[in-house]
């Protein structure tokens, strides 16, 4: 994303980009998601203008806005950007502020069967302040880390209210009904929590679609509002 993306050559991937085909590019400028040695590295040999951009939270999103946009030389269309990402979290927020808001948890990743390697999203990360804009709170807003292990059992002493599993790269019907029997065979889960896979491939990309992950994330979480 953008489809335009799609017609830029690969130089591999963020752990292990190819530096041999990178510097065939004759790149101009270097930016990269949070701190990369490896590339900082390469960029200072070469004399290559080099920038690690952190996007751990949702503010931090405008911060790098703009310092690529004043790169670019073109500010105005990194204002333009700007606002329009808030007048769409705006209008999440505005729609589900009345509503009583939700215990949720949400999953990252975990081991389908028996419900180990449970990840979920801790306080300050990119997650928690795009769920909180949604109408959730945090189950886990007093784990360490921004990604924390955390156990079944701890889950069903918290008791959500909504359960909400992340799979940006999909699920197979089959997979799903997999899943979604793991959670029925857990004794002592309330039964008003409600349990959501979500499949769209932006969900853990902090850039210019966030307006959309808070709006799949409220929507979830108050489908009421979203679906009446």
């Amino acid at each position: 994303y953008p489809p335009e993306a799609l017609k830029k050559p690969s130089i591999g991937g963020l752990l292990n980009p190819n530096l041999e085909r990178l510097l065939k590019l004759e790149p101009d400028w270097i930016i990269t998601q949070g701190h990369h040695q490896t590339l900082a590295s390469f960029s200072d040999q070469y004399g290559i203008r080099f920038q690690a951009v952190t996007l751990d939270r949702l503010e931090d999103l405008c911060r790098a806005i703009d310092l690529i946009a004043k790169g670019f030389e073109i500010p105005n269309r990194g204002h333009v950007l700007k606002d329009r990402i808030r007048a769409e979290i705006e209008s999440v927020r505005s729609r589900v502020a009345d509503r009583e808001r939700k215990r949720v948890l949400i999953l990252l990743e975990r081991r389908p069967g028996d419900l180990s390697g449970l990840t979920t999203i801790g306080p300050g990360s990119f997650l928690d302040d795009a769920l909180s804009l949604a109408g959730g709170d945090n189950l886990f807003s007093d784990a360490r880390g921004f990604y924390p292990q955390v156990s079944k059992e701890s889950v069903l002493m918290r008791a959500p209210e909504v359960i909400l599993e992340l799979h940006p790269n999909g699920l197979s019907e089959d997979l799903k009904a997999r899943l979604r029997s793991d959670w029925d065979r857990l004794p002592g889960l309330p039964n008003i929590t409600r349990i959501e896979f979500l499949t769209s491939d932006y969900l853990l990309i902090p850039g210019p679609r966030v307006g959309r992950i808070i709006a799949r994330l409220a929507e979830a979480v108050h489908p009421e509002v979203f679906h009446d």
